[in-house]
């Protein structure tokens, strides 16, 4: 069953802003944070991979979304302010964690803060669900053919920055990113019950282990909705 977590529910950051932060720093590649961090990629000059990250994350938290300035304790008339945001370890450093775009997010001080309760956990924990947790609607992208065969609901819309490969060795297509492009595929939007339902038998037919959140533009508004993978590759 594919499990839920805090982290792929955080929308990936578009192509088109990675670039800009690439051309920002010099760097000859940036990109987003992995929800299983990273211990294998080379580090980066701290100094220099934390502003990158800000910038990447538009200095907001990526958990709540808070950017807000805080106050500092000054021995001057006055008080001093910073931007109430931190980069967080996915993996600490003490457990092999690097310094690298895959293993830092930007988190706001309180759900920093989090992470620490009962030990540290690597991602910011919550142990109080909320009221409304069973009827939250998911939207979920799949492909149009397998919508179709399934007599699944949905509608026809457009993913951006995706594109559809054929594995030779499976005949199997999935998807990859790539920027510039478009793709159809159906959205559906699920109550949490049902959704739960849907992807347990997609799991098991089509060996999917994980999702990714992205934002997708739908009727003039962005709207988050996820896509399911495998370690062969997105699926649609």
């Amino acid at each position: 069953m594919i499990s839920e977590s805090i982290y792929r529910n955080i929308p990936r950051v578009p192509i088109s802003h990675l670039q800009k932060v690439s051309d920002a720093f010099s760097l000859a590649s940036v990109s987003d944070f992995s929800p299983d961090g990273d211990r294998d990629s080379p580090g980066i000059a701290w100094q220099r991979i934390s502003r990158a990250v800000l910038m990447r994350d538009h200095y907001s938290c990526r958990i709540c979304g808070n950017g807000s300035f805080g106050e500092v304790n000054s021995s001057h008339s006055f008080s001093k302010h910073h931007l109430a945001v931190q980069v967080h370890h996915v993996i600490p450093r003490s457990a092999g964690g690097t310094d690298s775009f895959k293993n830092l997010i930007t988190l706001c001080e309180d759900c920093h803060r989090k992470t620490f309760k009962g030990g540290y956990s690597g991602i910011p924990v919550s142990s109080q669900m909320s009221l409304d947790w069973a009827d939250e609607r998911i939207n979920l992208c799949l492909p149009l053919e397998v919508a179709a065969m399934l007599s699944l609901p949905h509608r026809k819309t457009i993913i951006s920055n995706f594109s559809r490969v054929l594995d030779d060795s499976t005949g199997a297509r999935t998807a990859t990113i790539a920027s510039g492009s478009v793709m159809e595929c159906a959205l559906l939007s699920l109550r949490r019950g049902r959704y739960l339902e849907i992807v347990g038998k997609l799991a098991e037919d089509f060996e999917l282990d994980n999702y990714e959140t992205f934002m997708i533009s739908e009727r003039l508004r962005e709207t988050t909705c996820r896509v399911l993978s495998s370690d062969r590759g997105y699926f649609l």
